[in-house]
């Protein structure tokens, strides 16, 4: 009887410390709410020999989700319609919007359009025909956009 007890106690002691460790864990983690038509941007974290040495850009893209798999691997396209071979995770991904991308800066004087004003119109003339020649997964966002207002 007495070494039952023990055991118990032991028991108890362990799975308190387990819920300890796990509720100090899960305070760090991040959630991710992505879902297929959103545009990410991808880590760029390869050992490739880059001659900007560390001014290359840290992240590559923007691409767009085309799939989920249960595992939190995604299938990727990018704006030209073309698919990645392989899936990445979702810890590789950072969730972006358009206007987010590539903000309009211009200085006063400006007379012309800026870098970042021309990559944005870029960028949004792309998203509008591969809207339009895929019509994936736009429209079902769209419908479930209508239907909840």
């Amino acid at each position: 009887m007495l070494f039952n007890e023990r055991r118990l106690k032991a028991l108890y002691h362990v799975q308190g410390y387990q819920r300890r460790i796990a509720r100090a864990f899960n305070k760090k983690v991040k959630s991710r709410n992505l879902k297929e038509g959103d545009l990410v941007l991808k880590d760029n974290r390869a050992p490739i020999h880059d001659p900007r040495g560390k001014f290359r850009p840290n992240w590559t893209g923007p691409y767009i989700i085309k799939s989920i798999w249960s595992s939190g691997a995604m299938v990727l396209m990018d704006l030209d319609g073309l698919e990645f071979s392989q899936p990445i995770n979702m810890d590789k991904l950072k969730n972006i919007t358009p206007e987010r991308l590539a903000r309009p800066k211009t200085r006063k004087g400006d007379l012309g359009k800026s870098q970042s004003t021309i990559k944005f119109e870029i960028i949004k003339t792309k998203l509008a025909r591969l809207k339009t020649r895929l019509g994936w997964p736009w429209q079902k966002l769209e419908r479930k956009r209508r239907a909840k207002i």
